[in-house]
């Protein structure tokens, strides 16, 4: 993921990122990094599905759910809880 990024390939990293974390235990990092690259791609509903996904595994976590909040704001859905 990171050759891609810097080979000016955001989506394809975050396609990888995405892979990888279905693969592999434990990889919220992943996901969330792969949200990130989606939501600064302006793939809002993309980067909603992995919000979704990490508060739903791990809804203890408040960074999740601040994610998914910037997710929604981007996805013109602020008013959703």
């Amino acid at each position: 993921a990171n050759a891609f990024t810097a080979d000016g390939e955001p989506r394809l990293a975050a396609t990888a990122l995405i892979g990888f974390s279905l693969s592999c235990q434990r990889s919220e990092n992943e996901q969330a990094a792969a949200g990130q690259l989606f939501l600064q791609l302006g793939d809002a509903e993309k980067a909603l599905a992995v919000a979704n996904a990490l508060t739903s595994a791990k809804p203890e976590i408040a960074n999740f759910h601040y994610f998914r909040g910037k997710a929604l704001v981007a996805a013109g859905r602020g008013a959703e809880r």
